[in-house]
């Protein structure tokens, strides 16, 4: 059985929040940490890390998927039972043993019905991008679909600097299986594109081109807002979020489906600021459209963590840093409250940092560093159960000796 490290740290977090006024003192707050579950570990180097954690939790379940790339570069899915109990069941299975190395698998989960979609590295500089599902709650898989089927590099794309970098992929689900979106940038097209399946991921359409203006689209993040509690306005749309990479004066962008991903609204500019913004993920709270990005606005020598907030996801409030030297946050909400992790970028930091909002957004905890979170990569993401638990995943290590896909449990009481 996998290594568990209970540790139980009771935080009291008074924010200050400062203005043009002075100082305004916030009533006391508890976090409470729970569960560290080291999920995989591997070794050191290009091929012999465990990378690219995703999670998502249905009921008492939470799944997390992960690139192995060693031997082969498989994706590999843990299915962790009672993860918040020190009797936690942690269960690896293999979604798709391919010839080619396999990276930034993205997951979606909705009842029984899971799907993987990933970068699968064919010869060369030939990425395709992958997908499989399982109906039966991750016992067997359908066989992979070639989603792009092109000689180009799905999944990547290139900076202002020069740099490419992977990763530029998402997967949707609507509450019942069977649409499936997935979305992806290419790197010599400089576009964006869609596949739908709605048949439960038994097919999936052609790729579709989602804009045609020439800018270079970073990151695009997929979220159907189907929540029982979602603001009419955005009751049942699908929201697509992406940052335009063209230059160091980045933005944000968003534009919505109301029919399925067969067409979008025209783009909204969710950022317009000097500072780079990037890597964005978005979240309803009560009555808005959170979104999360990394930003040199505020931090121009590094990078921050900045939030915009939306009613109607055409106006958008500006952006403001809630987490400092952070970089490829995510996002997640239960009810009124609001929780953000990021990667720590801060010279010679290390850990997962984080900040959470009880109030919908509109004040935030002190930043705090995750405890027993510690890696070279980090790589944060989140799903936040029905009962309030915020599941993070992210990828620690021992000091370029060796990396371990790491699962925490948090709660406020």
């Amino acid at each position: 059985m996998s290594n568990r490290i209970w540790v139980v740290a009771l935080f009291v977090l008074a924010l200050l929040v400062v203005s043009s006024g002075g100082v305004v003192d916030r009533a006391q707050e508890q976090v409470q940490f729970g569960l560290v579950h080291k999920i995989a570990s591997g070794g050191w180097g290009r091929n012999r890390f465990v990378i690219n954690p995703d999670v998502k939790v249905l009921g008492n379940t939470v799944y997390v998927a992960y690139a192995d790339r060693y031997p082969g570069g498989d994706i590999i899915l843990a299915k962790v039972e009672n993860a918040t109990s020190p009797e936690a069941q942690i269960t690896p299975i293999v979604v798709a043993q391919t010839q080619g190395p396999s990276i930034e698998p993205s997951l979606a989960a909705k009842g029984t019905k899971l799907c993987v979609a990933w970068q699968e590295g064919i010869a060369g500089s030939n990425w395709d991008i992958f997908v499989a599902c399982s109906s039966d709650g991750a016992q067997t898989w359908g066989q992979p679909v070639n989603l792009s089927n092109n000689d180009t590099a799905s999944g990547w794309i290139a900076l202002f600097t020069g740099d490419d970098w992977p990763g530029n992929l998402w997967i949707e689900m609507s509450k019942d299986g069977q649409n499936i979106y997935v979305v992806w940038s290419e790197l010599e097209d400089e576009k964006m594109f869609l596949s739908v399946s709605n048949d439960g991921g038994n097919s999936f359409s052609a790729p579709q081109e989602l804009n045609g203006d020439g800018i270079l689209p970073r990151f695009p993040f997929l979220k159907l807002l189907d929540a029982e509690d979602a603001p009419e306005v955005f009751k049942d749309k699908l929201l697509l979020a992406w940052a335009d990479g063209m230059n160091d004066f980045s933005d944000l962008r968003v534009s919505f489906s109301s029919d399925g991903g067969k067409t979008f609204s025209d783009p909204v500019k969710a950022t317009d600021n000097p500072g780079f913004s990037d890597a964005p993920e978005c979240v309803v709270s009560g009555n808005s459209l959170f979104c999360v990005n990394d930003d040199t606005t505020t931090n121009p020598d590094n990078a921050d963590i900045n939030l915009t907030v939306s009613s109607d996801g055409k106006s958008w409030s500006g952006t403001r840093a809630i987490l400092k030297d952070g970089a490829f946050p995510t996002i997640g909400s239960r009810g009124q409250n609001v929780y953000v992790a990021a990667e720590n970028i801060a010279e010679g930091g290390s850990g997962v940092i984080f900040t959470y909002s009880t109030d919908g957004g509109k004040t935030f905890a002190p930043q705090l560093i995750i405890p027993n979170t510690s890696g070279p990569f980090d790589e944060p993401q989140m799903a936040v159960g029905d009962d309030g638990t915020v599941y993070i995943v992210s990828v620690g290590g021992v000091s370029r000796q060796s990396t371990e896909i790491q699962l925490v449990t948090l709660k406020l009481p």
